[in-house]
């Protein structure tokens, strides 16, 4: 009978970004945060209690083997009352599976993850208690009805945001808002979030971790990378704020000219990092959305997440998409970039470092490095080249073809030889780069990062 066979139990934390980030004061995400990675602990030590054994603990899942299915569903029911216990409105979704032959861990938990993920497709929205003449909504995150008032800004607010405020106090050395941390920045008050997720964890533990013991190690030494990667990241940065880190994500804010800096850190200590016994390193992806400071938390997160996406269209290498955000966007800010001609203004997403070879973009067109493309920036600035004559080229790249080419001409005639070779780094003899047919240019992303960009800075 399959109570009396072993069985795997895994529980996941369900909608996690909306959790953490519906309201949009710094304390009450950082609180939401730190319950998620308390959650997650306790409910790793929960196993014990029903005679099991936790193979893993980080991002908010917990994977378990149990002497049976009962104490497996037990442990199933126990971490979903703790999240309710623990948050009023964090909930799970969970699964268990047989587990008879040890000799079948990939496939069984591949099974398990498989049933984890139905359930997660089918199981009813969050939504909101909406508005309702009845009670007031909650004036932090606007989805449940106020229970009473914060204590620090009196704002009516709801028993799960109150549960946040109470676990996001600062600590020493954090920032009270996101507007002091923009105000770090230079330009004053822009803010920088950065979204990195390891690619295809997935199919890198189904490759690799055949068996629980590797799974449990390959598993740990990837949270762990994450972590201390983030960590050193950060490096000098004055303000900053981890807003999650889980088993294989990070989201982090930093004062605008510093996102730069955390990504190229970030990229040299995660590639440095253990992964035996696996005999190659996974990849990740960036996403990173520069605004001001007062953009709301939610809409920094929606686009750094797009942005992510298309980063990890490119294949077996680090890769990051970024955007700076003006103005008010809405819908998916990577469709918005195309064009009828079939023209590309962005050489975006990027791989991160040195471009491999051969590296194609899915469309057909080769790939830019992001950190080449910051270098050339830099040695741009620290040649002098006068604003005006870089500014210049994110209006050549939206006219026609020729028009454009013959203004980039015009432009590389009339500056200094220094900046001529410069410029000549960052975007080449010709403006747009044909591949298999399209065009593209990377000079409006020159354009566009200028600002941000310390020419002081060290690539070290």
């Amino acid at each position: 009978m399959k109570n009396n066979v072993p069985h795997l139990a895994i529980t996941d934390a369900d909608a996690i970004h909306e959790y953490v980030f519906s309201p949009h004061e710094l304390r009450l995400v950082r609180g939401g945060s730190r319950l998620q990675r308390q959650l997650n602990d306790e409910a790793g030590a929960l196993a014990g209690r029903f005679d099991g054994e936790t193979i893993f603990a980080g991002g908010g899942t917990v994977l378990a083997e149990f002497p049976n299915k009962t104490q497996a569903d037990a442990f199933c029911r126990e971490v979903a009352e703790l999240y309710r216990k623990k948050t009023v409105a964090a909930t799970i979704s969970a699964a268990t599976i047989a587990y008879p032959n040890r000799d079948e861990f990939a496939r069984v938990h591949a099974e398990l993850r498989n049933e984890l993920e139905r359930k997660k497709q089918t199981r009813p929205g969050s939504g909101s208690d909406g508005g309702s003449p009845f009670w007031v909504s909650c004036e932090a995150c606007g989805r449940r009805p106020a229970s009473g008032l914060a204590p620090t800004d009196k704002k009516r607010i709801c028993e799960a945001c109150r549960l946040r405020e109470e676990s996001g106090q600062r600590e020493r050395g954090s920032a009270a808002d996101f507007q002091e941390i923009g105000q770090e920045a230079q330009p004053e008050n822009y803010l920088a979030i950065v979204y990195i997720d390891v690619d295809r964890l997935g199919n890198f533990l189904q490759r690799y971790a055949t068996t629980k013991p590797v799974y449990r190690t390959l598993s740990e030494k990837i949270k762990n990378a994450v972590r201390q990667s983030v960590e050193r990241g950060f490096g000098g940065v004055p303000k900053r704020e981890e807003l999650l880190v889980g088993g294989d994500d990070a989201i982090v804010a930093v004062p605008a000219q510093y996102a730069i800096g955390f990504l190229r850190r970030f990229a040299k200590h995660f590639r440095a990092a253990d992964f035996s016994p696996a005999p190659a390193r996974p990849t990740f992806s960036a996403g990173l959305v520069i605004a001001h400071s007062h953009y709301p938390i939610a809409e920094f997160v929606r686009i750094a997440d797009d942005l992510l996406k298309s980063a990890k269209r490119l294949k077996d290498a680090d890769a990051v998409d970024f955007e700076i955000v003006t103005t008010s966007m809405t819908g998916h800010v990577v469709k918005q970039r195309e064009t009828a001609d079939g023209r590309e203004r962005t050489g975006r997403p990027y791989v991160l470092g040195d471009v491999p070879q051969p590296r194609e973009h899915e469309k057909g067109r080769d790939v830019e490095s992001f950190l080449e493309l910051v270098a050339a920036v830099r040695g741009l600035k620290q040649s002098g080249a006068p604003l005006s004559q870089v500014k210049a080229l994110y209006q050549i790249a939206y006219k026609g073809v020729m028009q454009s080419e013959l203004e980039y001409l015009d432009l590389l005639s009339r500056v200094e030889p220094e900046v001529r070779r410069k410029l000549l780094r960052a975007v080449g003899p010709r403006l747009w780069k044909q591949q298999d047919g399209r065009a593209f240019t990377t000079a409006a992303d020159l354009v566009e990062l200028w600002e941000f960009i310390d020419a002081s800075e060290t690539d070290d």
